[in-house]
């Protein structure tokens, strides 16, 4: 699995397609994986899916 699609899948507020995006959003989760996807950018240095 490639690092971009670790990261659409990070991102994603749907996981299983079952519910649709999230009514009220979960902050907490919500700046751990932006932190995490920071993090992801920072170490691999990938900011574009086609580099």
């Amino acid at each position: 699995m490639a690092f971009e699609e670790m990261v659409s899948i990070l991102r994603r507020e749907d996981y299983d397609g079952k519910r649709g995006p999230y009514t009220r959003p979960n902050m907490r989760k919500d700046k751990i994986m932006s932190s995490i996807v920071t993090a992801l950018e920072a170490k691999f240095g990938t900011k574009r899916s086609k580099e």
